[in-house]
């Protein structure tokens, strides 16, 4: 069974810990971790991927785990993210490589594929299926959950048409909503939070997506 190293790699101004296992000279397969993960999330499934026959890489993505975490926000788009894992395929002397993500990893590689197509072979998303965001998704989270301004979290003002008295359930949001990405945050808030997620803040998720009829 292949045996994985692990090494630090300077890559589009930052530095990755990698972990890496299989010849260098096979396809190479990029795994691409979630919140809150490390590339030791991946110990378990690099060395039958080697075995198999591909170069497999691992990172610890900027600001997490032993790679570098810089202080700016900025510092942590979707153009940063990508650009990380070129950079890898250009350590490595690759010009395409399979990724696969799990959780918010599998955004990182939809979207670079999108971005650079001519160096993806293929994407994997791990758990969570591709969505086509109808929102921001800091801006679905605020809706649903509040924005904090203090101690304490608060709901933004929200538009008038929704400010209305709604008697509105788990089950008829589920129903009006045909966002995968709305649907999870409810399914998430209905169960971390079911004491205090109110139906105004369910029906604010619902209404990004444009879906909530009229009783």
């Amino acid at each position: 069974m292949s045996e994985a190293t692990v090494s630090d790699i300077d890559v589009n101004g930052v530095t990755l810990r990698v972990h890496e296992a299989g010849d260098s000279a096979n396809p190479t397969v990029v795994l691409c971790h979630g919140f809150p993960e490390l590339a030791y999330s991946w110990r378990h499934q690099m060395a039958p991927v080697a075995d198999a026959g591909f170069h497999v890489i691992a990172p610890d993505q900027r600001g997490y785990g032993h790679s570098s975490a810089p202080r700016q926000i900025e510092a942590y788009g979707i153009t940063q993210l990508t650009d990380d894992l070129l950079g890898l395929l250009d350590h490595f002397g690759k010009d395409d490589a399979v990724f696969v993500g799990h959780d918010w990893g599998a955004l990182i590689v939809w979207d670079l594929a999108r971005l650079h197509p001519e160096r993806v072979r293929a994407v994997v998303g791990v758990s969570v299926p591709f969505t086509q965001w109808p929102a921001p998704p800091t801006q679905l989270m605020k809706m649903v959950y509040g924005v904090v301004t203090s101690a304490r979290p608060t709901l933004q003002p929200l538009p008038k048409p929704l400010l209305a008295p709604v008697n509105i359930n788990r089950a008829h949001v589920d129903s009006c909503c045909n966002s995968a990405a709305v649907s999870s945050l409810l399914s998430l808030s209905t169960k971390m939070y079911s004491s205090t997620c109110s139906s105004r803040q369910r029906l604010a998720a619902a209404s990004i997506a444009g879906r909530v009829a009229a009783d």
